[in-house]
């Protein structure tokens, strides 16, 4: 995900992190680690989306299947995770809403 000022690039590894990177520069910063939502570890990263002022990038990720998954908001002046927003089990995807006041998410697996 490029930040609507082109000069960041946001990745996931699939894992638990994701990596900024400096379209200036072309070098990658520090991993940043979103570890745990509650006491349960998130352990898969999907897609990314930013706010259209782009100080936040919104992170999909899972847990083990039925126990909740979480949005996560990484503030992009310091490349902090805020306080996960839990969802689903399943998210894939997550789109911000063109005033940036709302986001939405996509799950991959029905819990009904």
């Amino acid at each position: 995900m490029v930040t609507p000022n082109g000069v960041s690039l946001y990745v996931t590894n699939s894992q638990s992190d994701v990596y900024p990177i400096s379209t200036v520069s072309n070098k990658a910063g520090p991993p940043i680690f979103f570890g745990f939502n509650g006491n349960e570890p998130l352990d898969s990263a999907g897609a990314l989306s930013v706010t259209p002022s782009g100080g936040t990038i919104y992170v999909a990720t899972s847990n083990a299947i039925g126990d909740p998954g979480a949005i996560l908001p990484i503030a992009t002046a310091t490349n902090t995770v805020g306080a996960p927003i839990t969802v689903s089990s399943d998210p894939i995807s997550v789109v911000v809403g063109p005033h940036g006041k709302t986001a939405y998410a996509l799950d991959q697996i029905s819990t009904s």
